[in-house]
């Protein structure tokens, strides 16, 4: 993920299919408490985001999974993964 959108606010993220098969084959895992995630207010999103900095920072590539999303993307379930 570009770190450069986390920083500025953004949570980036792709679609994979259902279950990650794809980042997990690739060595990914996901990372507890943040699997699954409910975003629904700027609170939760700055959380996930400051995770996913904190990460970076400790060495982790880190990839974003778009769950399920709302219409318009204002809410909804997101998944962080990590591999060194």
């Amino acid at each position: 993920m570009e770190r450069e959108k986390l920083e500025a606010g953004k949570i980036p993220g792709m679609f994979f299919d259902y279950g990650n098969h794809q980042a997990l084959e690739k060595g990914y895992r996901e990372f507890p408490g943040f699997a699954d995630y409910f975003v629904n207010s700027q609170e939760k999103a700055d959380e996930f985001r400051n995770k996913a900095l904190e990460l970076m920072d400790h060495g982790y590539r880190v990839v974003i999974g778009y769950e399920r999303m709302t219409v318009g993307g204002p809410e909804g379930y997101i998944t962080l993964m990590v591999k060194r």
